[in-house]
């Protein structure tokens, strides 16, 4: 009996040090801040301030959030001045390059006289962020542009109306074991694996990826009247915060068996797009020209990681370049457009 005992015991012992082992590795490995309620609303939750985060899953990066509990090297105070606000998704969060790679950090370097905030989340698609948006330009009050980023711009005009008539979306229902299994580093990493695996398998994709068409010459898949709509009344929104609004779309990718590159983008929805928000004054950018153009001249995608599947995911460090380049593009051309509209003088936003 004894001698079954300390098999027992061993056992039991070697459970407990590999357990602490990988509970240890992960602390490096997959280490994220506790989630905490946005009592502001500008987003759906944030992480804890000034808490240390890292992920290897996808990429590597580690740091620390600011005090807010976003992504971002500054702090911010109420009353700070914000020169341009983004508002986006994962790919805005940006935990998988280290920050200085991020595009925040780059408009930062290429624009040092602006000030430059991210309040990008995880789980929040273009209407999240739509919804959040009021909340947002309330706060920040962004003295040049707010930028929604974004992965996917078809919805159906239920979703639409939804959000004009303030209709919240149904909130993410966390189990029990999820509260539980956040103070511990190796379940939070399991727990994720097993709830990718989940949804992967019940077809919800990430950033609304299923509803991404792969046509890439049908109809429209938006209804013009519903867009123009819910554009128009995001254009009075930013009036009325005395902002620019820029709405930055930016395609999923996939590889050919002939090496060639698909874009999973249809056309004819984002030239719809593209001329409402024009003529609702609204600043658009679509990423798909220049992501298959770096893709034939330099070889190079803007999703995907040495530890991941190359051309899907989130944006690496070449995706966050391409995707700063373009946006300070897109500012330049609607202030120049501004200036050539009024009589005074304005200083442009790149000289």
């Amino acid at each position: 009996m004894g001698k079954i005992a300390k098999i027992v015991g061993r056992f039991c012992l070697s459970g407990i040090l590999a357990f602490a082992g990988l509970t240890l590795f992960c602390a490096l490995y997959y280490h994220l801040p506790a989630r905490m309620e946005d009592s502001d609303g500008v987003t759906d939750f944030r992480w804890a301030g000034h808490a240390f985060y890292s992920r290897g899953t996808e990429g590597f990066a580690a740091g620390r959030t600011n005090n807010e509990g976003y992504i971002n090297a500054l702090d911010y105070e109420t009353g700070d001045s914000v020169d341009i606000l983004i508002i986006g998704s994962s790919h805005m969060e940006a935990l998988q390059v280290p920050m200085q790679e991020t595009t925040t950090a780059i408009l930062t370097r290429q624009l040092p006289e602006l000030t430059v905030y991210n309040v990008g989340l995880s789980n929040h698609d273009f209407l999240t962020c739509v919804r959040h948006l009021p909340a947002a330009l309330e706060k920040y009050h962004p003295r040049r542009f707010a930028i929604i980023e974004t992965v996917n711009l078809i919805f159906s005009d239920y979703e639409f109306e939804n959000v004009l008539r303030g209709i919240e979306k149904e909130a993410e229902v966390h189990h029990r074991l999820y509260e539980i299994v956040q103070k511990n580093h190796y379940l939070r990493l399991l727990y994720s694996q097993l709830e990718s695996y989940r949804k992967s398998k019940a077809g919800a994709l990430a950033d609304n990826a299923d509803n991404i068409s792969d046509s890439l010459d049908s109809e429209p898949k938006n209804n013009a009247a519903a867009v123009n709509t819910f554009l128009s009344h995001l254009h009075e929104l930013a009036e009325k915060a005395g902002t620019n609004l820029i709405i930055a779309y930016h395609p999923k990718v996939s590889i050919n068996a002939d090496g060639s590159l698909q874009v999973w983008s249809d056309v004819s929805t984002m030239r719809q797009f593209d001329e409402l928000c024009r003529q609702n004054g609204i600043g658009f950018l679509d990423m798909s020209n220049r992501i298959q153009e770096e893709y034939c001249i330099n070889h190079v995608l803007p999703y995907g990681f040495i530890n991941s599947a190359i051309g899907s995911g989130h944006f690496n460090a070449d995706g966050h370049r391409m995707f700063a380049d373009e946006l300070i593009r897109t500012m330049s051309e609607m202030e120049r457009d501004d200036l050539s509209e009024q009589s005074e003088e304005v200083p442009e936003l790149v000289r």
